[in-house]
């Protein structure tokens, strides 16, 4: 018998449509690089690229890889999930520019004769050298995480693994960590919260500025500058064991620090130490709030050019500052504003002259076991 399918026990067939359910589709993060004229250039794109930047056993080969779903030209991950596209003939710079989003790039290995350039622009962003091999250039360095606002950026140097043949420049975030780093040029550390180099050392000067909120703090170990090192005002800096051709420096905030609050509030107090040092000349200027200062053990020498001398300025408030077993082949000033002010001066050997001003207010100087070579000033109420 020969079926019609149209009726079946006197009903109509039902049929049974088929549907498809739109799956959401998924972005891939997408890395871009070329090459021209011998540098290679890497893009990222707005959300979170997870790239890592190695040099390979051959000059002028290195390989960018990514991880955790970041793409590289669009070459599928191996099974280690990782999308690795190799460039032969970087023989100039690298730049590398990540547009926004929570980016993590590391550098590795890689020696360039040209320049570096970094920038992650928006987003909580971490940058690190030298995690596994040295980075070096034969120019100058620049690395930007474009911090500022709630995001926390991190720019490490490992392990003595960072070697720049011209500037290093890095700037902008959260946390600014050099452990090891030298270059030929200057080294600056610009616009973080909070800064930390130990073995540090620049052919040029070292300059550390805070971001402009002035919180947190910076501390230098061991580090070295052939002509100066300048280290911003922050809540707290500390500069232990470290070398100086020229100045070492604590000039104060910078110019764009506002206070937050109602007008004229008092600046937050301050604490600065620079102990085991040797400069030319050491100066600290606070601008005013109550601030600590310790200056212990330093060696100021000075040379042909510079005149040894240890300055200390304060602003108002009720301050402390103690000195205690510095040679100073030169000249001492102290000078402290209003309030109430504490200054005192233990074991230190002065050949030159030596002046201590407490401003107004009700202050207190200690003097013990001090070598004074030339005349000396004081002046407390």
């Amino acid at each position: 018998m020969f079926w019609s399918g149209k009726r079946t026990g006197g009903r109509r067939a039902s049929r049974r449509r088929l549907s498809f359910e739109q799956c959401e589709s998924r972005r891939l993060m997408a890395v871009t690089t070329s090459l021209s004229g011998g540098t290679l250039t890497i893009n990222g794109d707005g959300t979170d690229d997870d790239v890592a930047i190695v040099g390979t056993a051959n000059p002028g080969e290195i390989m960018v890889i990514g991880r955790n779903g970041t793409l590289v030209d669009g070459v599928a991950a191996d099974m280690d999930g990782n999308s690795i596209v190799t460039i032969q003939g970087v023989t100039a710079d690298l730049d590398a520019t990540f547009f926004g989003g929570d980016d993590i790039i590391n550098v590795d290995n890689v020696y360039l004769a040209g320049e570096m350039l970094i920038d992650t622009r928006t987003g909580e962003d971490s940058v690190v050298f030298g995690a596994t091999g040295v980075v070096s250039t034969a120019g100058d360095c620049r690395v930007t995480t474009g911090g500022g606002g709630e995001e926390v950026d991190v720019f490490r140097a490992e392990s003595y693994k960072v070697f720049i043949g011209g500037n290093l420049n890095v700037n902008s975030g959260k946390s600014a960590r050099l452990i090891g780093a030298s270059a030929a040029g200057a080294i600056n550390v610009l616009e973080f919260a909070e800064s930390y180099l130990d073995g540090v050392t620049s052919g040029n000067f070292i300059d550390v500025r805070p971001a402009s909120t002035m919180v947190n703090g910076i501390a230098l170990f061991r580090t070295s500058a052939s002509s100066l090192i300048r280290v911003g005002m922050s809540t707290s800096v500390y500069i232990d064991t470290c070398y100086s051709g020229g100045a070492i420096e604590v000039p104060g905030p910078p110019p764009s620090f506002v206070h937050p609050g109602p007008p004229g509030p008092t600046p937050p107090g301050k604490t600065i130490t620079i102990a085991r040092c040797q400069a030319d000349r050491i100066s600290v200027r606070t601008p005013g709030g109550d601030d600590t200062v310790f200056v212990y053990g330093n060696s100021i020498v000075g040379t042909a050019t510079n005149d040894p001398e240890l300055s200390i300025d304060t602003g108002d408030g009720n301050d402390n500052v103690t000195a205690s077993y510095n040679v100073v082949l030169g000249d001492v000033f102290m000078s402290l504003a209003g309030l109430n002010d504490t200054v005192i001066l233990v074991g230190n050997l002065v050949t030159g002259f030596a002046s201590a001003d407490g401003g107004t207010g009700g202050n207190l100087l200690i003097l013990l076991g001090n070598q004074f070579g030339g005349s000396a000033f004081v002046q407390f109420q």
